[in-house]
């Protein structure tokens, strides 16, 4: 079963991610000034960047984005936190 976008922002914050209202229902969260996930909406559809990340262990689009719709909320969590230390390097 899905997480919710609620029970998605929790885990989103408690990464220690910051969180921006970018419209009416749909959120980004940076960490250090950089987007790690944007666009998480209603529905709990969003999105991580991970264009550095390995493309055999997530789904990444051409854009260098992984949807995290239906991850558990461990595997979002090991996402962010590789997120994160790919940010760090750009």
């Amino acid at each position: 079963m899905s997480l919710t976008r609620d029970q998605q922002r929790r885990i989103l914050k408690s990464c220690l991610l910051e969180e921006r209202l970018m419209s009416i229902d749909r959120y980004s969260f940076y960490f250090n000034n950089k987007l790690i996930v944007v666009q998480l909406s209603h529905t709990g559809n969003g999105y991580a960047f991970g264009k550095e990340l390995n493309n055999n262990e997530y789904k990444i689009d051409s854009r260098g984005w992984i949807n995290i719709k239906n991850f558990t909320e461990s595997e979002l969590q090991q996402l962010i936190t590789k997120a994160k230390l790919q940010s760090k390097f750009k």
